[in-house]
């Protein structure tokens, strides 16, 4: 992971390797052809990152040709949750006519702010 946020500032990917599944079934028993052998395993995308210790946040993406709502998981460095925080509201805001619940709809409803971080004179989203 060190190396790689030498190259990128965020890492973004799917919160989970299935969209939801029906309540009743416990954990999905195979993924692509691969069998899941426990809750666990249909899980790897999740756990993987929270073993590396970086701030990760899970954030809306859209639905599945279903209605089905999916996510992603963005992450960052070591350190640098104000930029996780920022990158995953500008996420939530961009994504926003993706999202086919109108209730989901308040977070473009707020406005967004941009100044420049004094410290590195990197623009902050608010």
């Amino acid at each position: 992971m060190r190396q790689f946020f030498t190259e990128h500032d965020v890492l973004i990917l799917p919160v989970s390797q299935v969209p939801p599944f029906p309540v009743e079934q416990e954990f999905p028993t195979e993924i692509n052809g691969e069998p899941m052998a426990s809750y666990l395993d249909w899980m790897r995308s999740a756990y993987f990152i929270t073993v590396t210790g970086c701030p990760a946040i899970s954030v809306p993406a859209g639905t599945t040709p279903d209605g089905l709502p999916v996510g992603v998981q963005i992450v960052a460095p070591h350190g640098a949750d104000l930029r996780l925080l920022q990158v995953a509201r500008a996420f939530e805001w961009l994504r926003e006519p993706l999202i086919r619940d109108p209730r989901a709809r308040s977070a473009r409803d707020r406005p967004i702010s941009r100044q420049k971080m004094p410290s590195s004179g990197a623009t902050q989203v608010t």
